[in-house]
């Protein structure tokens, strides 16, 4: 990510709590709410139908991570 905002190091960043992510130097220009799509795949099902089937079946969840400065 560093080189496609122009930066020739690398960004420091560290979570301050669950959804909120911190970077040493803001790149930014202001702080801005990121959402992802992700799947939890819960290791039973995976024991009883396979992980393929597992994930294939899991609902897609929408998790929110703020970006601060």
């Amino acid at each position: 990510m560093s080189p496609a905002l122009g930066l020739k190091e690398k960004m420091n960043v560290r979570w301050i709590s669950e959804n909120v992510v911190q970077f040493e130097d803001f790149p930014f220009e202001r702080t801005f709410v990121v959402t992802v799509k992700q799947k939890t795949v819960q290791k039973e099902d995976v024991s009883n139908k396979g992980l393929i089937e597992s994930y294939m079946e899991a609902p897609f969840e929408e998790i929110d991570f703020k970006l601060v400065p």
